[in-house]
């Protein structure tokens, strides 16, 4: 079991380190093992949304750019500890681990909606412009920021949840799980490959997940589909696509064409 305490005790350049560490895996791992196989695999390639690559500039100033993310996070994370606001607590129940989990994933849909939009606004773009460089999304697209935008990011999804420790500590576990959860999925939104049939969009977790397709949409019209991993503040707000669902499964079926184009050919 992770020994909180242990972790907490450590020095701020050990402690940057290791989250250096971790966060910079955990993105070699989930983006680029996810970029080896959409450019490998048949499969996906045969469901890509939008067609293009990006050239090899593009994709190494994103990549480069991404670990400057990493480390503005890791950076924010070791200052709050060591400034005494960050409060993580070294006991506590399953109960306190599942309520903070969902506490910080219903708060991350709430703060990144509204500030997203917010950045959309034309005199506000310049701060969110930095994520919509690539023609073409791609898994390294998730950890495309500015650094002005990733340090408002931070204040609602990092300072926030350090300010409440201070009154009710955090365990460690559920705030690095939720974490590791926002990365997986953001890395989902942004695989440019709808991976997901039709029949889960229609189905209770596909009304509640969104799919890469739904994200991707907003990439291509900036105006809409501004929520995060969720459709409800877009549904209540009125930008949800209408069209959503019949792309989305455009997108998937061209995969399907395809293979009976090939099965046809041979």
């Amino acid at each position: 079991m992770l020994n909180v305490s242990f972790l907490l005790r450590q020095s701020w350049w050990i402690q940057l380190a290791l989250l250096f560490t971790v966060l910079s895996t955990r993105a070699i791992l989930i983006a680029g093992g996810s970029s080896l196989w959409i450019r490998f695999s048949a499969w996906a390639k045969a469901r890509r949304i939008v067609a293009g690559e990006n050239s090899p500039q593009v994709m190494v100033k994103e990549i480069t750019n991404g670990f400057l993310v990493i480390f503005l996070d890791a950076s924010s994370v070791v200052l709050l500890i060591k400034a005494g606001v960050f409060h993580f607590s070294t006991e506590f129940t399953a109960l306190e681990f599942i309520t903070t989990y969902v506490a910080m994933f219903i708060w991350g849909e709430i703060y990144f909606y509204y500030s997203h939009r917010l950045f959309h606004i034309p005199k506000l773009f310049w701060i969110h412009r930095h994520h919509h460089q690539s023609a073409v999304v791609n898994p390294w697209t998730s950890l495309a920021f500015s650094i002005p935008e990733r340090l408002l990011l931070l204040l609602g999804l990092s300072v926030v949840p350090a300010l409440i420790s201070i009154w009710y500590p955090i365990p460690l576990p559920a705030f690095a799980l939720y974490f590791l959860v926002n990365y997986a999925l953001n890395v989902y939104g942004h695989l440019n490959t709808e991976v997901m049939p039709p029949s889960y969009v229609q189905s209770w977790f596909g009304r509640i997940l969104n799919t890469t397709s739904y994200h991707t949409m907003h990439h291509q019209r900036y105006r809409g589909h501004y929520g995060l991993f969720t459709p409800f503040l877009d549904q209540w707000h009125a930008t949800r696509y209408a069209d959503y669902e019949s792309v989305q499964a455009a997108n998937f079926q061209k995969g399907a064409l395809r293979e009976e184009t090939s099965l046809v050919m041979e």
